[in-house]
């Protein structure tokens, strides 16, 4: 749950969600994708 935290806290604000995307160079939903398979 811990390292899903930051990834919900993006989740939950598309402007931050899509900036941290882009430094990661993967998508917004990559990024949700994660969080949802951390959580579950």
């Amino acid at each position: 749950m811990i390292l899903a935290a930051p990834l919900e806290f993006l989740t939950n604000y598309e402007p931050d969600l899509i900036r941290a995307a882009e430094a990661l160079a993967v998508t917004p939903e990559e990024l949700v994708a994660a969080k949802d398979l951390l959580q579950s």
